[in-house]
């Protein structure tokens, strides 16, 4: 029951911070296979949140044994089904609690239990899988020797744009699975199949994320990412969490597209990319008002009404959001761990904050202060209005600029290069 909550509260904190969530992954197979999620780790533990969130069993995770022995939310990782693994760094005498842990691992699989590990072994931001651990190899194996013939190794990606940034999109893909039916219940103890399982595993890994060998790179494809989702927007309305998506697929080519370009390529790639993006910026506009039909009187009639409610929305929501923000501004260091700590923050923070107005106004108003339910609900509403306001004013700017249709040739060249 208490999972359930947790699930359905960090969706709530996922959906405020990231405008929309794109999933490609085959969600039934736990139901078939014991499964090992091979994951990347970019966002410090929030990888962890989101895939709980999406997924319809409850995933094991292995984390970092000192995150999960924090005194006094060691039962909250419990609940969670966070999981220690031991790192040579915390003490080779500790190396061997993994075997324990690895035997319990296999029981839960055993159980069509999904496991999810960070086989690169550190958290880190970047666009692109870092050399990956054998600790990966190493339990998918042992899981062949104690009588899984048919796991499961099932790369994922988290593709973050950016993770820090309010509102941004996030997209998630897992494009195929791994069997270990090649390998014999004997082979699986050589160091050769480690290795070599280890390679496989990386090699494929390598296919899911956004991979960019440059800053440069990136810029130019965290511009272009934008064009791709408004596309394939334009013509739907779309979900905070949009499943069976193959947007992930077509990011995830687009960076490999901008990775194999030669340099006068990407030159003239990236010299037409900041020009169209250089005009939306300079005449305040976006790329998905280029796209649209202009504001309609509705419209307008819903930002002239809607404007009041929004702004009463954020003052009486403001103080959980201001303490996050304080919080992640003088205490988080480490820019990976900067947004999942900060939205966990006003989460919690809000919480406290809602049932505390809550009781003052039942004991100054009685009854009618119930009211305060309405709260939460006029904080999801200024969210929505929020980006509606945005578009408003981007769509509004693009037609009074006059540059529409410069604009939109301009987008048209871009899309014949990408695509």
């Amino acid at each position: 029951m208490i999972y359930k909550f947790l699930k359905w509260y960090a969706t709530l904190g996922i959906k405020f911070f990231y405008k929309n969530v794109f999933i490609q992954y085959n969600r039934d197979l736990p139901a078939k296979y014991p499964v090992i999620y091979a994951s990347n780790h970019p966002s410090g533990f929030y990888e962890s949140l989101i895939f709980a969130t999406i997924s319809k069993y409850a995933p094991i995770f292995l984390v970092r044994s000192d995150y999960v022995s924090i005194k006094g939310l060691m039962w909250l990782f419990k609940i969670l089904k966070l999981w220690p693994v031991y790192r040579q760094t915390e003490g080779l005498k500790n190396v061997s609690k993994n075997n324990e842990v690895f035997n319990l691992l296999y029981k839960e699989l055993a159980n069509k239990t999904p496991v999810c590990i960070y086989p690169e072994g550190t958290t880190k931001f970047n666009f692109r899988i870092r050399p990956i651990k054998k600790g990966l190899s190493r339990l998918a194996l042992g899981a062949k020797k104690y009588g899984l013939d048919n796991v499961k190794i099932v790369p994922i990606a988290f593709n973050f744009v950016e993770p820090a940034e309010f509102r941004s999109n996030l997209f998630i893909l897992s494009s195929r699975q791994m069997d270990l039916s090649n390998i014999s219940q004997e082979q699986a103890d050589s160091p050769a199949a480690l290795r070599s399982l280890t390679v496989d595993v990386e090699k494929e890994m390598r296919k899911t994320v956004i991979d960019l060998n440059s800053k440069e790179q990136h810029e130019v494809f965290k511009k272009l990412q934008n064009i791709k989702v408004n596309d394939y927007a334009s013509n739907k309305s779309l979900k905070p969490y949009e499943p069976d998506s193959k947007l992930p697929q077509e990011i995830t080519n687009l960076s490999s597209k901008i990775r194999e370009l030669d340099d006068n390529q990407f030159n003239d790639l990236r010299e037409k990319t900041n020009a169209y993006f250089d005009l939306l910026d300079s005449t305040k506009t976006s790329d998905k008002a280029v796209i649209s039909d202009g504001n309609t009187l509705i419209d307008k009639v819903k930002m002239v009404l809607g404007y009041p409610l929004f702004l009463l929305g954020i003052i009486l929501n403001a103080i959980p959001v201001l303490l996050a923000l304080y919080t992640r501004r003088k205490k988080i260091r480490q820019y990976e761990y900067k947004t999942v700590l900060t939205v966990l923050i006003a989460q919690f923070s809000y919480i406290i904050y809602f049932f505390v107005l809550l009781a003052v106004c039942l004991w100054l108003f009685s009854y009618k202060g119930l009211l305060v339910v309405l709260i939460p609900f006029l904080a999801w509403y200024s969210l929505k209005f929020y980006d509606f306001k945005n578009d408003y004013i981007a769509r509004s700017n693009v037609d009074k600029s006059g540059k529409k249709p410069e604009l939109k040739a301009m987008r048209k060249e871009l899309k014949r290069l990408i695509n």
